[in-house]
């Protein structure tokens, strides 16, 4: 049997204690800690949190540890029966994904914690938080003991142990669920329990089964701006914050990412692309697909919200507004394909990156989900929807866990509309191209108009500049491309000093952003310390335009029908 054990051993400088007791059956054993964790699709380098690593035969004597490679150690075992590895772990950054401990809390996600031999191992996992505060994720064993029958189920299972948690309870089809808060704004617990119920139940209706036996929601509230969600067959741990009051912003956000996380049960955890399928621990699992596992995902998230009365059609025509905002100000649609980003979030899919390179499996994923929706109901009369395709997916290629291709989505789509999606596969998914025509033939369905009109700004839609705030300093957070700031020579992140001598300073913001008055543009601004002018040039064009969508008036039987059963 495997055994881990986590204690605290420096609270204050956020180190654990990890002890695990391995077999090792060869004269040389190799170590490993996991190069990514599922639901982060990028490299973690997570053995940079690791220090002081020792390992001692059953005697109590030191062995011999060599690194091997970026996760890998190699131990002289000399045939003993098993080792004992101990090692002090670092987790001093709190997100939903990561390990962290202080003097209040410990939120431990053992994929990028434990180190381990045989990923293969299937003989009894046994893992231990010498913790004397309550533990919240699984019920536990023992107290504060868990056992798991492979890495697989220990890998997907955080634990939070902690004062101070406020637990409510529901339960659909006989199946418990748990909503653990801590440091959570107060919010009155009929609402959550009757939101959270709401949407699982739709979320069961569509399934019509759920994987797990139990599930727990695991919400810890941050004092800053944050938001994020891990998911895992059993549970999911959120971070919101800020956490001061609860807003009604708050709660939606709150809403948005648990009924997203709680989807990710069936799709993607359960259900998932054959190169996922099973996970690699030891390298990187690249994909094409992610469209599918994270951009359904977001569009059926806040469906759920929809279909279950938690929001209206206005709220959700908000929320389909800042998705296609986000694909119109990207200039990346048409530099790489949704399926060729999801091979990219390897690179650089969760940061930044350069200007105007690739798209989000998470935005532009739903979208496609959105354009796939409608295409389905138009075809079959609202028969089958992109709920219907993804039961049959879930049922054909999950339960099964031999995981599904593109070719498989086709093929399913195919045999339950009679459509062949090859070309808007083609066009969408696979293609660099904008969906704006796509996206107008979808709200058209539903009743709905596109218009663009210019930015709330004169400033951002006639220099095609988009400005953000640092520290009191103004910069260039975007360009358009082709707009006079790109053509004037301009560069995100340069700083801007002053517009036609006019300061850019709090007191003058309203005026700079209006633009009264003002016929020719000179900016002032910094770039790697060194001060330059440039006078813009103008052109008849408004850059960055705001989305607007429009449920217009209609009396056609057929879009009011369409109105009606999407919950517009």
């Amino acid at each position: 049997m495997v055994k881990y054990t986590v204690s605290s051993y420096q609270s204050s400088r956020n180190r654990l204690k990890i002890e695990v007791i391995l077999p090792c059956p060869s004269e040389e054993t190799q170590l490993f800690l996991s190069a990514w964790r599922p639901g982060r699709y990028e490299e973690g380098n997570f053995t940079r949190l690791v220090t002081h690593l020792q390992v001692f035969d059953p005697k109590g004597q030191k062995l011999s540890v060599k690194k091997a490679a970026k996760n890998a150690w190699v131990v002289e075992t000399r045939e003993a029966e098993f080792i004992q590895v101990s090692y002090l772990y670092v987790g001093n950054i709190l997100n939903a994904g990561n390990t962290f401990h202080d003097d209040v809390l410990l939120m431990l996600n053992p994929v990028n914690s434990l180190i381990y031999s045989d990923i293969h191992y299937s003989q009894g996992i046994q893992l231990t938080l010498n913790f004397s505060s309550p533990c919240y994720g699984k019920t536990p064993d023992a107290s504060n003991e868990w056992m798991f029958a492979h890495y697989d189920a220990l890998f997907d299972q955080p634990l939070l142990c902690a004062n101070d948690v406020q637990t409510l309870t529901y339960s659909v089809n006989e199946i418990p669920f748990y909503v653990h808060q801590w440091k959570m704004p107060w919010i009155p617990a009929e609402r959550i329990v009757q939101d959270f119920k709401a949407f699982t139940e739709r979320q069961f209706l569509d399934f019509g089964e759920f994987p797990a036996h139990e599930f727990h929601f695991i919400l810890l509230g941050t004092p800053y701006e944050f938001l994020h969600g891990v998911e895992h067959v059993t549970s999911t741990v959120i971070v919101i914050g800020p956490n001061a009051e609860n807003t009604e912003e708050f709660y939606q956000r709150l809403l948005s990412v648990a009924s997203h996380e709680l989807y990710h049960v069936w799709n993607v955890k359960t259900l998932r692309p054959k190169d996922l399928t099973p996970y690699q621990y030891q390298t990187l699992n690249y994909s094409r697909l992610g469209y599918i596992y994270e951009g359904v995902t977001t569009y059926m998230g806040d469906i759920y919200l929809l279909e279950a009365g938690i929001i209206n059609g206005p709220a959700y025509l908000e929320i389909l507004t800042k998705l296609m905002q986000t694909h119109l100000d990207n200039p990346g649609r048409f530099s790489m394909s949704v399926a060729d980003s999801s091979v990219d979030t390897w690179v650089d899919g969760y940061v930044k990156g350069t200007p105007g390179r690739k798209v989000s499996i998470y935005n532009e994923g739903a979208l496609i989900a959105f354009m796939l929706d409608m295409q389905l109901r138009k075809a079959t009369n609202h028969k089958v929807r992109l709920s219907s395709f993804m039961q049959q997916l879930y049922l054909q290629f999950g339960k099964s866990s031999e995981g599904y291709t593109e070719t498989a989505i086709l093929e399913v789509l195919h045999s339950l509309s009679s459509v062949d999606f090859t070309p808007f596969f083609q066009r969408y998914v696979n293609g660099a191209n904008g969906y704006e025509s796509g996206l107008v033939e979808a709200l058209e369905f539903l009743g709905v108009t596109m218009e663009l009109r210019p930015p709330k700004f004169p400033f951002t839609g006639t220099t095609g500049i988009r400005l953000g705030k640092r520290l009191g300093s103004y910069f260039i957070a975007a360009l358009a491309e082709g707009g006079p700031g790109e053509t004037a020579g301009l560069c995100e992140e340069d700083e801007l000093i002053s517009l036609n001598g006019i300061a850019f300073q709090e007191e003058n913001e309203a005026f700079i952003m209006q633009l009264e008055g003002i016929a020719e543009i000179q900016l002032e601004f910094r770039r790697g310390g060194i001060e330059k002018t440039v006078i813009l040039p103008s052109v008849q064009r408004t850059f960055f335009p705001s989305v607007v969508l429009t449920k217009g008036a209609t009396e056609e039987k057929q879009v009011l029908k369409n109105q009606e059963l999407f919950g517009i």
